[in-house]
């Protein structure tokens, strides 16, 4: 007993490419801000002296 598609091979390469394309750009583009915005987070003015207490502990 073999599985049938659900839907034909160009409705699925069609689906494809326009996942593709979203990973390509829209994807790519908010990764990228939620980095910047991280990294931004961890290194604002008021976290050092958070950052400072461990080092003084030691």
């Amino acid at each position: 007993m073999t599985m049938q598609p659900v839907i034909g091979e160009e409705a699925q390469m069609e689906v494809y490419t326009a996942l593709r394309q979203f990973a390509d750009s829209w994807a790519l583009l908010s990764m990228t801000v939620f980095f910047i915005g991280v990294v931004l987070f961890t290194l604002r003015p008021g976290r050092r002296l958070l950052q400072k207490m461990p080092r003084r502990s030691l």
